[in-house]
């Protein structure tokens, strides 16, 4: 739940979002999405729409040759929206949060099983491989590095070409997927609760 700076108590949807009264979205993995597109993300920084992050320093980061967005304090944004923070921890774009040792805690506050193989299903049957990729329950596999395999083989890189079914994309290598000073006026309690730069604060 979310409590605004007037009181008033807001539930997040079935999906864990709020929905906050400017517009923005607060997903349960800390980041907000807001109106414009822009993304302020829990180290503080704002990922703009056009892929650029500016950092709380006010400088402007934009993607490496890979697509990475890689940031002074260890922070890495891939192109398909996973946030690697420095301690390990990944956020997830649908909210979902892969822990350093493995685990995937849902949006709901539950954690997935994972199974012998080392995938991990989510309640849509979307599947989260060990090395980063993903699998949407279309057959439609997204990689960190941008690239996805379209459920009929083709390849469509991540500048929007394609390549025929068989096309070889480079090996991935993605290190693996806490409580973390947040930025940008987002406060940490010890309670675990966020307090979000618009006094609102996150339960």
């Amino acid at each position: 739940r979310v409590r605004l700076p007037d009181g008033t108590l807001l539930e997040p949807k079935a999906d864990g979002s709020v929905a906050m009264p400017d517009g923005s979205v607060l997903l349960p993995n800390g980041t907000l999405r807001q109106p414009d597109g822009s993304i302020l993300l829990p180290n503080g920084a704002v990922k703009l729409p056009d892929g650029r992050v500016r950092l709380p320093d006010g400088s402007l980061v934009g993607p490496n040759a890979d697509g990475t967005v890689a940031m002074p304090d260890g922070t890495v944004l891939y192109p398909n929206g996973y946030l690697q923070m420095p301690d390990g921890t990944v956020l997830l774009p649908n909210g979902c949060v892969k822990l350093p040792d493995g685990r995937v805690r849902l949006p709901d506050g539950t954690f997935a099983t994972p199974n012998a193989d080392g995938t991990v299903p989510m309640p849509d049957g979307t599947l989260l491989y060990p090395n980063g990729n993903v699998q949407l329950p279309d057959g439609t596999i997204l990689r960190p590095d941008g690239h996805c395999i379209l459920p009929d083989g083709t390849v469509r890189l991540r500048d929007g070409t394609t390549k025929e079914p068989g096309f070889t994309l480079p090996e991935l290598s993605v290190p693996g997927f806490g409580e973390r000073p947040a930025g940008r006026g987002m406060v940490v309690n010890s309670d675990g609760s966020i307090q979000l730069p618009n006094g609102a604060v996150k339960l």
